[in-house]
């Protein structure tokens, strides 16, 4: 019994001291740019994590991770990811991490394995949605997803419209399940669903079992082929919330698909989808059937759509099946450049175009002109010198007034004319700008009704003996001193208020 006791204790040390080395080895860096920690209606925390170019200004891309995953499994590979290809390409890439995920903090009281699928569509991505949308100042966004990502896409547009989507691109993402089952064994779900904080540390400390012995799993099948090394796994996966499994699993088994406490019915809904869609597939996928992919997208009402069947029969250098198709070494040509083509023919607003030569010379002459109207001598401008004392100057419209006359100058001097959105040419001005606006009218009210100080009134009224009333300015007279009949007449001209104040003096 002692040397069992021992032998016992000598695997919980070594275990210990295996899991915290894999952490210390497989510890990562921040590389995002910002990270938002958002609330959301039911008092869970989840976090945005947000990669940019600063030079450049692009269009926001939501980008929603699957299940057993989280952000890790759309930075990897290192520098040549979907993220890195996005804001190479100029785009303002935004990652959730659904609740569940390490980075996700419930209330109190909650346990973070409770999570159900209608969680997401009723709290995470709408507060996503919102967060992204006022943080830039958009009025649209594009959505990728990839797995369970993008099933998402579908069933929020079912649930909450398209608004605010530009448009989607899902990867491997079934469109029902059909011919699909999803296997776990009844141990581990039973694991899962009892002790699920053992169920993660036995997850971690075998992620790195994946790469060395190519395992497979059902619900996230492999080509190994078209696989790079170093994936780090251990970052990667995450473990699936009990409740989420067991709801996929149903809906495999039965050939369902309802959210919104059963509501609404997805899989009949999917004919319904409005939002510009373009669908990617891997011909060795067993969780999005070509088959059904293909099907999904004939029977799609827009005409705003896509397919894209990855294959060696379709031009691509190895078959895809389902992990591989956002880790590939090849997917930068193949999977992505396809996305970012897709998102550019859908940008609701024209920034992601780089001025030519022509237009460059234009902007720098233009800068010149305005640099020169700037040095002249006050003089020159008394009218404008003498606004700047009554009215107040608004930076903002300040700004926006000197970009009018940039783009003006430019196309005087060289004859173009400025590039206006034609995607969406009813863009919403940013609020924060009508908002200045309405304050700085309200300081030029105010500061044209103020009435001059009694101090100054007295003064004024000891110095000139001519002095009729003030405007508004209670100021009381000497006593004893009657106003003259051209007073009186000079009072009945004057409005109601001043001729009580007249009527005071007398």
């Amino acid at each position: 019994m002692t040397t069992f006791l021992l032998l016992l204790i000598i695997l919980c040390v070594v275990l210990t001291v295996y899991a915290y080395g894999l952490k210390s080895y497989y510890r990562e860096n921040e590389c995002s740019r910002e990270v938002h920690t958002i609330s959301t209606d039911d008092g869970w925390h989840i976090s945005l994590y947000r990669y940019y170019d600063p030079n450049r200004h692009g269009e926001p891309v939501l980008l929603c991770h699957g299940l057993s995953a989280n952000r890790f499994s759309l930075l990897y590979p290192r520098g040549s990811s979907l993220t890195d290809h996005l804001v190479n390409k100029g785009y303002d890439c935004w990652i959730v991490d659904l609740r569940g995920s390490r980075s996700s903090q419930p209330p109190q009281g909650v346990s973070r394995y409770s999570s159900e699928f209608d969680d997401y569509l009723r709290y995470d991505l709408p507060a996503a949605l919102n967060h992204i949308l006022d943080t830039t100042q958009s009025s649209q966004l594009h959505w990728v997803g990839h797995s369970m990502g993008g099933m998402l896409l579908y069933a929020y547009e079912l649930m909450h419209g398209r608004e605010g989507i530009a448009s989607a691109t899902t990867i491997g993402s079934p469109p029902g399940f059909e011919g699909v089952r999803m296997r776990h064994h009844p141990l581990i779900l039973n694991l899962m669903l009892w002790a699920p904080f053992i169920a993660e540390i036995g997850l971690r400390m075998s992620s790195p079992l994946i790469s060395s012995l190519k395992l497979s799993l059902s619900y996230a099948p492999i080509n190994w082929k078209n696989m790079p090394e170093g994936i780090r796994f251990y970052n990667i996966m995450e473990l699936p919330p009990p409740r989420v499994i067991n709801a996929l699993n149903d809906w495999s088994v039965t050939d369902t698909w309802w959210v919104d406490e059963n509501r609404v019915d997805v899989l009949t809904g999917l004919k319904a989808l409005n939002t510009p869609l373009f669908v990617i597939g891997g011909n060795l996928d067993k969780v999005a059937p070509p088959v059904n992919m293909e099907y999904f997208h004939k029977w799609l009402p827009t005409p705003d759509k896509r397919i894209l069947i990855l294959s060696r029969e379709n031009g691509t250098k190895e078959d895809y099946n389902h992990v591989d198709l956002i880790f590939s070494p090849n997917a930068g040509t193949e999977v992505f450049e396809p996305i970012s083509e897709w998102i550019a023919e859908h940008a609701n607003r024209d920034v992601l175009k780089e001025p030519d030569e022509v237009q460059l010379e234009a902007l720098k002459m233009s800068r010149v002109a305005i640099e020169t109207l700037e040095s002249t001598p006050e003089s020159a401008a008394p009218v404008e010198n003498s606004l700047r004392s009554v009215m107040p100057v608004d930076e903002s419209i300040q700004d926006e007034q000197w970009s009018r006359a940039l783009e003006d100058a430019a196309s005087v001097l060289t004859g173009l004319t400025a590039t206006k959105s034609k995607a969406n040419p009813t863009v919403k001005p940013k609020q924060k700008s009508v908002r200045k606006q309405k304050s700085a009218k309200k300081k030029t009210v105010k500061t044209a009704k103020k009435p001059p100080s009694k101090a100054k009134a007295k003064k004024k009224a000891s110095t000139k003996k001519k002095a009729t009333s003030v405007s508004k300015s209670k100021v009381k007279k000497p006593v004893k001193k009657k106003a003259s009949p051209k007073k009186k007449a000079s009072a009945k001209k004057k409005s109601a208020p001043k001729k009580k104040a007249t009527e005071k003096g007398k």
